[in-house]
């Protein structure tokens, strides 16, 4: 046990007396201000705390008693303790919060520590909450909690900071493996998979969106953002809501998102930052990304038969043999997100009636490269390249796409999914464009040089 020398304020009743002393205030001014103190920080600071306080505003010297304190292992806590000492690790770090009290505004953050004997939920508020937010304060941190107090919510006891409280990062520990792992572990871009809770990511931003505003489903709206991240294993789309939308980022600036979830949209997965999520902007992070570039992640040429699920960042030469029945176009309600229904020439959302419509065309075709063939699905942009910006169901996409498409050759950009209904592969386009032949040629040549190198070697 390792014991250090810490300071312990005298009782309310002699810091009062004290004040009365050298400042000529009445007794009943001074709890006057004692009390207004505590209201001010909404009832977090001790009657002898906020009377500290209030001395030192005034100029008012108290003395304090000195006397070691020890370590207090987290199951010996209990409610209506003052001045404990505990040290844990961070194993989990909740998003900031904003409340309101009383006309007062104020955020606060919950952390969960843990030492061999137990876990307890940490409480940080207003000044304290800046930590979190920086990234001076991450999970899997050792910490040590000065000067807290333990009060008790919801029957259970919560370690609270007061005005003159510390924390100290990576302070001397013994038996440091005795201490439980921390619940919040970095994902990697390529690990991820859809409906995933709790997701905390390190990316850099090498592409950004214009924010803008959405409606929910209840009417009202919300601001939404969108970055492209990227790791040294792939590149995610990353959606941020609310608040987060608001965050001042840039093209460059390295991101660690705490507590995202995933979903999977029509152009593979997004990763969603809402209401119980953070992100923090890591400047002491940015050497290790610099060599992820901000003009995107470079694509891996392959033949269809090499292509395997998960594949994120591929390319793909081929002849379109077949253009695929499926609906080339679909309206999205910007209102609820409902689908909606093309009627007497107008787009009308069947759950709400707004007309308030996105448009997605959508072009599913057979690509064939002579190793084998796959099943590509384009959205939006690509699938506009083909049918043109302006498309409604009235006109006849399928025969423009086979028109345009048909025994072409072409170079399909983009990831590849398994299909759930048909239970086979399909690639994803990304980026629909016509090879250029001058490049392709010297490619072929290329891989002709290297395959007679390999037989002449056999």
């Amino acid at each position: 046990m390792n014991n250090h020398s810490v300071y312990v304020i005298a009782d309310a009743d002699k810091i009062i007396a004290r004040i009365v002393e050298k400042t000529g205030l009445s007794e009943e001014e001074v709890r006057k201000r004692i009390s207004e103190k505590i209201k001010a920080f909404a009832g977090l600071l001790t009657e002898a705390g906020a009377a500290y306080a209030v001395a030192k505003e005034l100029g008012v010297d108290i003395d304090v008693d000195r006397e070691l304190s020890r370590r207090v292992k987290i199951s010996e806590l209990k409610p209506g303790m003052e001045r404990v000492d505990v040290v844990g690790r961070i194993l989990r770090i909740f998003p900031p919060r904003v409340f309101k009290k009383d006309g007062r505004s104020g955020k606060y953050c919950r952390i969960i520590i843990g030492d061999e004997t137990g876990s307890i939920r940490l409480t940080l508020w207003n000044r304290d909450v800046s930590l979190v937010e920086q990234g001076k304060l991450e999970s899997g941190q050792i910490i040590e909690v000065l000067n807290g107090y333990v009060r008790e919510y919801n029957g259970e006891p919560v370690l609270t900071l007061s005005f003159d409280s510390r924390i100290v990062v990576n302070p001397e520990v013994e038996n440091e493996s005795k201490l439980p792992e921390a619940q919040n572990v970095l994902v990697k871009v390529r690990d991820l998979v859809p409906d995933m809770q709790s997701v905390d990511l390190l990316l850099k931003v090498v592409r950004l969106f214009p924010a803008r505003t959405v409606k929910r489903s209840d009417g009202s709206e919300t601001q939404m953002r969108a970055f492209i991240g990227a790791d040294e294993t792939g590149s995610v789309r990353v959606v941020l809501w609310d608040d987060k939308a608001k965050v001042s980022i840039r093209e460059g600036d390295v991101i660690r998102i705490v507590s995202g979830y995933t979903r999977e949209g029509m152009n593979g997965i997004n990763v969603h930052v809402g209401r119980m999520g953070l992100i923090q902007i890591r400047e002491d992070m940015k050497d290790k990304f610099a060599s992820i570039s901000t003009s995107g992640p470079q694509r891996e040429r392959k033949h269809v038969a090499e292509l395997e699920e998960g594949d994120k960042f591929v390319e793909v030469r081929g002849t379109v043999v077949q253009i695929y029945r499926n609906k080339p176009i679909i309206g999205i309600c910007n209102s609820c997100g409902a689908k909606a229904e093309w009627k007497d020439g107008k787009w009308v959302c069947t759950a709400c009636g707004s007309e308030d419509i996105r448009v997605v065309p959508i072009l599913t075709f057979e690509l064939d490269d002579g190793t084998d063939s796959i099943r590509v699905i384009a959205f939006d942009r690509q699938a506009r390249k083909i049918y043109g910006e302006d498309v409604t169901p009235d006109q006849d996409l399928y025969g423009m796409a086979e028109k345009k498409l048909l025994g072409r050759e072409i170079i399909v950009s983009g990831f590849v999914r398994r299909n759930k209904y048909f239970d086979n592969l399909e690639l994803v386009a990304k980026v629909l464009r016509e090879p250029n032949w001058d490049y392709e040629i010297k490619r072929m040549l290329t891989e002709v040089k290297g395959l007679l190198g390999e037989k002449g070697n056999a």
